[in-house]
């Protein structure tokens, strides 16, 4: 049963939001600075493009506004343009509105609108595909970097420490080679001491 509410009788005053989408609702492929300056025309003040570039971030996003899966984002240069998905223009500008609500009674879901119209399903499905396609690169990144750090802490880890054992006479030999030297005066030495350790 479809709940959505669409009442013409009484019309409030379009919010920013509304604007937008009634803007990308003539078909047009739009650059955020043009959204903004019908958007600013429609309202009869001016809309600052940051709002806009906001309000059009927030609604583009699948994960946090349904209409996202029908308004077409292409990099375009340096900046973005937007465009209305063609099937999605049959629709009227206060559904695709109630798309943006989470409750209420202009509230229209995403149900609804592949009920009314079915080619609308191949933008949900495509958005989805793409979603878990992000999720798994980012996964993926995760763990390569978690993996990484782990090699690098194996690298950069101190050196054991080991313990070496002198008997009673290798200690007493090298005190008297020690006491000898000390009484040698003006002589210049240089020890050279090699230690092969076996097992370590």
């Amino acid at each position: 049963m479809n709940h959505y509410v669409e009442d013409n009788m009484i019309k409030e005053k379009p919010s920013n939001v509304q604007l937008i989408i009634n803007t990308l609702m003539s078909g047009e492929t739009l650059r955020s600075n043009e959204i903004a300056e019908k958007v600013s025309e429609a309202a009869g003040k001016e809309i600052k493009i940051q709002d806009v570039a906001s309000m059009l971030s927030r609604i583009t996003n699948e994960d946090v506004c349904d209409l996202g899966y029908f308004i077409l984002k292409n990099r375009d240069g340096k900046s973005y343009v937007y465009k209305m998905a063609d099937e999605f223009l049959a629709l009227s500008e206060d559904k695709a509105y109630g798309l943006t609500r989470k409750t209420g009674d202009a509230r229209y879901t995403l149900e609804e609108a592949v009920t009314e119209v079915p080619e609308l399903a191949k933008y949900i499905a495509e958005a989805k595909k793409k979603s878990k396609s992000r999720r798994r690169k980012k996964t993926t990144g995760q763990r390569r970097t978690a993996e990484t750090e782990a090699k690098t802490a194996q690298k950069t880890r101190e050196p054991r420490e080991v313990a070496y054992e002198t008997s009673a006479a290798d200690r007493d030999g090298l005190q008297v080679l020690m006491d000898a030297l000390s009484r040698i005066q003006d002589l210049n030495i240089h020890v050279t001491v090699t230690v092969k350790v076996e097992g370590v």
